[in-house]
């Protein structure tokens, strides 16, 4: 969902008519609902609004440590559910709440109250600043290893281009050039999410 389809959709009400669900489109517009949740130290948080005929909703997809969140809000209730990452699809169901909107909703307060209950999870497995480092560190060479291939090809073409000299490659070296950084890619990614 593009942030102009929101602002279009908030341009077309008064302010003081907002309700509890427009009020976050606006947090979401003007970067409240991402320094907010930037607070708890989400390791990854993500934001979903999408404005439909049928009805609005916002969706936050939230993880901490080995805890994932998965947020809905709608124009009349929040639903939300906490989780361990890679735990079954009958656990996510299980472990759904949904709320009524209070008459002074505020979504710090329902974050606050969402970040109290992974604290308190069983399941929770406190990972170490030093694993955190680790895990960016591989994500960081993970991309590297996808785009250098990408940047030397660029840089050979460019060469050639300006050189106006012919450049060749055995079959078998190119085919090793793509493979082995799609091979270390995906090597690290994966290790970046273990």
């Amino acid at each position: 969902m593009s942030k102009s389809k929101v602002l279009k959709y908030l341009n077309g009400k008064r302010e003081n008519e907002y309700s509890n669900l427009d009020t976050i489109l606006k947090q979401y517009l003007n970067g409240e609902l991402y320094n907010l949740l930037s607070q708890y130290g989400f390791s990854e948080i993500e934001v979903f609004p999408d404005i439909l005929k049928k009805g609005n909703y916002v969706e936050i997809f939230l993880i901490y440590q080995n805890i994932a969140v998965n947020v809905e809000l709608t124009e009349d209730e929040v639903s939300y559910g906490t989780y361990t990452v890679g735990c079954s699809a009958e656990k996510v169901l299980k472990n759904e709440v949904c709320i009524k909107y209070e008459e002074n909703f505020l979504i710090k307060d329902l974050i606050e109250n969402i970040f109290k209950e992974i604290k308190n999870n069983p399941n929770l497995k406190e990972i170490s600043k030093k694993e955190i480092n680790k895990k960016n560190n591989y994500r960081i060479i993970s991309d590297v290893c996808l785009f250098l291939p990408l940047i030397i090809i660029g840089i050979i073409a460019l060469y050639i281009f300006i050189s106006h000299k012919s450049f060749s490659v055995n079959p078998f070296v190119g085919t090793l050039f793509v493979v082995i950084p799609i091979v270390l890619h995906i090597y690290f990614y994966l290790k970046s999410k273990k």
